[in-house]
């Protein structure tokens, strides 16, 4: 298996990262949410105190993904 050790490998430097993030730490109090889910909501909107509501993000979310698609 080519490609299982660097996933194993990434699998846990982000389970580092959750552990030491207090707002990532935070998200995955939510049920459902885990420690992929919550540093990749971390590291797309920080903290969040950029948006006012959660209208923000969705709207920034499909903006980023029409733009990966272009």
């Amino acid at each position: 298996m080519i490609l299982g050790q660097p996933i194993k490998d990434l699998g846990q430097e982000v389970a580092e990262v959750a552990k030491t993030d207090s707002t990532t730490q935070r998200l995955m109090k939510l049920q459902g949410v885990g420690t992929l889910i919550a540093t990749a909501f971390v590291s797309s909107v920080g903290e969040g105190y950029s948006l006012r509501k959660g209208q923000d993000y969705a709207v920034s979310f499909r903006t980023n993904a029409e733009a990966a698609w272009l």
